[in-house]
Formats: C-alpha cells, structure tokens, sequence
C-alpha cells in the first residue's frame, strides 16, 4: 500500500506553551498493489497417443492495483 498525504496544525495554546497539543486535518491518495506470482501444472492425455498422458508445468506473475481513492484524515496530540 502507497500513500501520499497533505496536512495541516493548529496549535490552540501557541508556539511559546510548556505543553504543545494539536489539531489537525488533511487530505491523502492511496493505491494499493498486488505482486503475485503463480505456478502450476496440468496433465491430461495426449491426443495422438490414447493412454500416454503430458503433464505441463507453468509459471506466472503480475502486478495489479486493486484499489485507489482519495481520503480524509484527522490529528490529534
């Protein structure tokens, strides 16, 4: 999962507090992403040889993105 995110502070006591809490909110992007990678194998009888069979190994891999939206967030410290 990738995020890029863009927020903003606001410090109600000020910059010149002994304690410094804040609230905050933003606005962000994610994608979420999917590696995959696969192998299997099949068998079945061979056409021009009834009762011979072939076994064939296979192996595959991908990348997708499943899902990707805009997003709101809150601060609180």
């Amino acid at each position: 999962m990738f995020d890029i995110r863009l927020a903003a502070r606001l410090y109600p006591l000020g910059d010149h507090s002994r304690i410094r809490p804040y609230l905050g909110a933003g606005i962000g992007y994610f994608w979420f992403h999917d590696n995959w990678e696969n192998e299997y194998s099949d068998t079945f009888e061979d056409p021009l040889f009834p009762g011979e069979f072939i076994t064939v190994h296979d192996r595959d891999e991908g990348y997708e993105t499943l899902a990707d939206a805009p997003f709101a967030f809150a601060l609180a410290g």
